[in-house]
């Protein structure tokens, strides 16, 4: 028997090895996970920031509290955010009812571009962080978050902290780089076609160089101020542009 279980050992010893060297092989050869860009976040810091109330609400030790009441349900609407760009949304936070009887609970919703609210959950007794992906179709749209509370106990609560909206891709993008060239002849061409106005001012007698492309490409300049029609030489540096 000894012989035996002497032989069998190594064999194990081996096969146990081999398997700890296939799960840490399969752990390297995974990819982390993609980071997320923070779109939105509150967290009652300061009061209830962009987040709009009805009812009995307050902010207090770093969170919002709605409290029940017979009167009016108390609620708790953000400002609209935009995802202009953005895709792969989620928002997560952290809430903590109680005291909720049963046929009460809280809501958490979210509406896009002004539209009926979805409910993302409903609850009488959840408490801890938790995180919702939303659809594709609020990609590129706006969204407003609203945490709702139906109790009628001043003592029965929704406390809401930690409100974060998160994208997995795109995002706002930077205007192309560079500058203008210094400009040190008004006469010379230059890096856009211009347009000339002669007539700018409240006296119509001013000059108005611009961009005949502003707004196109990146060219985001206005031109140059209007001066005195005698007074070309002012014309010294534009106004605006990719990079002033």
């Amino acid at each position: 028997m000894s012989s035996r279980f002497g032989l069998r050992r190594p064999r194990l010893l081996r096969a146990a090895t081999a398997g700890l060297i296939a799960l840490g092989l399969t752990g390297a050869l995974s990819g982390p996970a993609s980071a997320a860009t923070q779109v939105y976040a509150e967290n009652f810091s300061a009061g209830l920031g962009a987040f709009l109330s009805t009812g009995s609400v307050s902010a207090s030790s770093g969170a919002a509290r709605l409290s029940g009441s017979l009167l009016t349900d108390a609620s708790l609407t953000s400002a609209p955010i935009a995802l202009t760009g953005y895709s792969g949304v989620s928002v997560s936070y952290t809430r903590a009812a109680s005291g909720l009887d049963l046929g009460e609970a809280f809501t958490v919703a979210y509406s896009v571009d002004g539209g009926a609210f979805t409910t993302l959950e409903s609850s009488r007794t959840a408490s801890g962080a938790v995180s919702f992906p939303l659809p594709s179709s609020v990609d590129g749209r706006t969204v407003r978050l609203r945490f709702s509370l139906d109790a009628g106990g001043a003592l029965e609560t929704l406390t809401v902290d930690d409100v974060l909206v998160r994208a997995e891709g795109g995002g706002p993008t930077d205007p192309p780089g560079g500058t203008l060239p210094p400009v040190t002849d008004v006469t010379a061409p230059g890096p856009y076609p211009v347009t000339i106005d002669t007539t700018a001012g409240p006296g119509d007698d001013g000059w108005l160089v611009y961009p005949a492309n502003a707004g196109q490409n990146g060219v985001q300049g206005v031109g140059w101020p209007p001066v005195g029609r005698d007074e070309p030489h002012r014309l010294s540096r534009p106004v605006g542009g990719t990079g002033t």
